[in-house]
């Protein structure tokens, strides 16, 4: 009854149930697509932990389906974005004080960060500079430092690196997603 009269939403709770077996997961996308429902991919600035519904038909990626992200860290970020959406890398490793390069890494390669505008071969030449201006900032904060502005932002600028080949893309979705 529930698939027949509500299908986004039980399809979506369907996928939350079973987000960590991958190969259910992918059977689960099948369906998902032979129903006609629209899949988003995840994004740091409007997913939810689990999947979710954002309108008759059309459901978003959980943060925490993402390989190698993990649901307490998943829960965080979209805990401290309720407050304002993130604008830049140096934003998630801020709000996620004990994410790692793997965990940044997984939402880059999934394509969670895609939201910011540059590509995904700049955003993960740009990790260890997002991380350690991170620690940074944490570390001053402590201490109680702030900038000659008195001012706690910092300005993050990407490294400059090539688009990735679509193929890479692909075996990047396929790794932390499971799926192209």
């Amino acid at each position: 009854w529930l698939k027949g009269n509500y299908p986004t939403e039980f399809m979506a709770a369907v996928l939350s149930s079973d987000m960590d077996n991958t190969d259910k997961l992918l059977v689960f996308l099948d369906d998902v697509k032979d129903m006609g429902i629209k899949m988003l991919p995840p994004c740091v600035n409007h997913s939810l932990s689990m999947f979710s519904v954002v309108e008759s038909g059309v459901i978003r990626y959980g943060l925490s389906a993402i390989k190698g992200l993990g649901g307490q860290l998943a829960e965080e970020l979209v805990k401290a974005r309720s407050n304002e959406p993130f604008n830049h890398l140096l934003s998630v490793c801020i709000a996620a004080e004990k994410i790692n390069r793997k965990q940044l890494e997984a939402l880059v390669k999934a394509g969670a960060c895609d939201v910011f505008g540059h590509s995904r071969g700049v955003l993960l030449g740009s990790i260890d500079t997002a991380l350690q201006t991170a620690s940074q900032q944490a570390n001053n904060q402590k201490l109680g430092q702030q900038d000659l502005l008195g001012e706690d932002t910092v300005d993050f600028n990407y490294m400059s690196a090539p688009e990735l080949p679509n193929l890479i893309k692909l075996s990047y979705e396929k790794e932390t997603l499971g799926y192209y």
